[in-house]
């Protein structure tokens, strides 16, 4: 017999995730102090959604250490097998050695004598597969750990899960970059066993504006993807808003977690960071700073004229990719006019912007389209 006390502390975890991570707190981190947040409560709300099916796709961007792998790659698979033993996991992260650790932590959290006093009688691990890169249960449920760009063939899930698929150390790094993009798109997009069923989660800070996340926000026409965007520091004009509430802060540049990183911690976290990109992305969220890097925002006016100066030179600059795959880059064309204002200080005026994703015929024909008229960016069949 369960004593009752154990039973009702038992339910009481099962019907809330944010409840299940503060009693396993200690069995994740080695700590009896829970530092509580409003932001781990809105992501246990959308994960809890998620797993009843109300959300399909959901991208969470948070700071670094906010507990969001903690929460998501160790403390979720475990609370999802508490009432839903058969659901069957995948993880990847860019470092197949950072994949393994979670996954030894998550099976570390279910083997422990707090997880097995509670929740022992809804699953048993296997023993004949209970790896650290995989582990499943005889519920027919499993977690299976990858990489970025690590094999997945005859593998697949129904809740797949994505925990910082960039390197924040090699942001810059086109070649690594696109790499991640084309293992998204083309390896990791076909897991799901279900896909009218099934879901996805992508967890990480922003690094680069083609990084996963910008991929999934730039690309999301359909609206298929909850975006769950708490950056660190309030930004009102930004303010997130999801089906299930919007960012609870009201006042600008209010912290997102105060008990933890406060404002001596966060200028210490900003100064190992060093470059406004950085801090831009890893910390708010965005990876173009808002007042611009070498190009400041404040310098873009509006021309409220109704008639254009006299330009003394008008100019295009192309920045070309030529391909037409989806995950590529665009090729680009700004048309700009040169003109001087009334003090003899020379300025320029955007004219016209055209882009696409298209092969060099393509373009050869679109370059020679905008030289002879620079306003002709109407679609065609090679502008996207």
């Amino acid at each position: 017999m369960i004593p009752e006390e154990i039973e009702l502390q038992a339910i009481k975890c099962q019907l809330s995730l944010y409840e299940f991570f503060k009693q396993a707190w200690e069995q994740i981190e080695g700590s009896t102090f829970f530092k509580d947040g409003y932001h781990i409560q809105m992501i246990c709300e959308h994960l809890e959604a998620l797993q009843k099916r109300e959300i399909k796709n959901l991208l969470i961007n948070v700071p670094p250490r906010t507990s969001k792998t903690s929460l998501i790659s160790i403390a979720f698979p475990a609370w999802v097998w508490t009432h839903s033993p058969h659901e069957k996991f995948m993880y990847a992260s860019y470092a197949q050695s950072l994949s393994l650790k979670h996954s030894v932590d998550c099976r570390r959290l279910i083997q422990s004598p707090w997880y097995q006093m509670f929740f022992k009688h809804s699953f048993r691990l296997m023993k004949d597969q209970n790896t650290k890169g995989r582990f499943d249960n005889d519920k027919r449920g499993y977690r299976i750990s990858t990489s970025v760009n690590g094999s997945v063939t005859g593998e697949g899930a129904s809740i797949l899960i994505c925990d910082d698929p960039n390197n924040t150390r090699f942001v810059e790094s086109k070649a690594i970059r696109e790499s991640a993009l084309e293992w998204w798109t083309k390896a990791w997009s076909t897991r799901l066993n279900d896909k009218k069923n099934d879901c996805r989660i992508v967890v990480q800070q922003r690094s680069h504006e083609r990084d996963v996340s910008g991929y999934i926000i730039a690309n999301d026409n359909a609206k298929e993807w909850e975006k769950l965007i708490l950056p660190m520091e309030f930004e009102k004009v930004r303010t997130c808003v999801t089906s299930l509430g919007s960012d609870w802060r009201k006042d600008e540049g209010e912290l997102l977690w105060p008990d933890q990183i406060g404002s001596r911690e966060l200028t210490s976290l900003k100064n190992d960071l060093g470059s406004t990109y950085a801090i831009s992305g890893q910390l708010q969220q965005r990876p173009s700073p808002t007042t611009g890097g070498i190009i400041k925002r404040d310098w873009f006016l509006k021309y409220t004229k109704k008639i254009y100066p006299k330009f003394t030179l008008i100019l295009q600059s192309w920045d070309t990719a030529i391909s037409d795959k989806p995950t590529s880059a665009y090729s680009a064309c700004t048309t700009w006019g040169v003109f001087k204002d009334e003090d003899d200080v020379k300025k320029v005026i955007l004219l016209s912007v055209w882009r696409g994703r298209v092969l060099y015929p393509d373009l050869r024909k679109r370059a020679q389209r905008l030289y002879k008229n620079y306003l002709d960016t109407g679609e065609t069949s090679d502008a996207t």
